[in-house]
């Protein structure tokens, strides 16, 4: 509703309103601060199938800190365009919700996705580094779902876990070569490296 330049949008009300124009309406009402007209309207787009409704629900919800809405949209998006933030940001909401309680349901989330989304596997290593309570956590493993991160997508946030995991030896055997091998490929530089080997 703020462009640079005009353009047409056809709104249609009453019973029978598409769902763009339920998308565009709930777009005005949040502009003019309706956030409950903004939720019915978008819950209706929504259950019509537009993605853009799903997402800015989804969104919306995670901003105001309802997550349990938040979680349903977002499955509700990923669902609908497989897209791996959707999935990744439900992990990360149930996670905030109750580590405890939704850490098992997380695990399992992730590495359904994992082979399509090699990014969950950062995910998985680190749920099982940060020591969650009633969860079974395993730094031998978070090493290897790191291993598989670097194989398969080498960012360098999984280069400089995995770096740091080889110089003090936490689920690998220690190698310090290795590990400043990995760092520097993440992109630090050799006095980072060598701060980080110092730590």
């Amino acid at each position: 509703l703020t462009v640079s330049k005009r353009f047409i949008v056809l709104i249609k009300s009453g019973e029978n309103m598409d769902k763009y124009s339920q998308f565009f309406l709930a777009a005005f009402a949040s502009h003019v601060g309706q956030m409950e007209l903004f939720d019915k309207l978008l819950i209706k787009s929504s259950s019509n199938g537009l993605v853009m409704s799903m997402t800015a629900l989804a969104i919306s919800y995670l901003q105001r800190e309802e997550r349990e809405k938040s979680v349903y949209w977002f499955y509700r998006f990923g669902q609908a365009t497989n897209e791996s933030f959707a999935y990744i940001t439900i992990a990360d909401s149930l996670l905030q919700m109750d580590s405890s309680k939704y850490v098992f349901l997380v695990e399992n989330l992730l590495l359904t996705i994992a082979p399509k989304f090699p990014q969950a596997f950062m995910f998985l290593a680190r749920i099982h580094l940060d020591e969650i309570q009633g969860f079974n956590s395993s730094d031998e493993l978070a090493a290897q779902y790191l291993e598989c991160a670097v194989r398969t997508e080498g960012s360098p946030d999984s280069l400089k876990l995995l770096g740091r995991l080889y110089i003090i030896g936490r689920g690998v055997k220690k190698d310090v070569k290795l590990g400043s091998d990995l760092l520097l490929e993440s992109g630090l530089t050799k006095d980072q490296v060598k701060e980080a080997i110092k730590l």
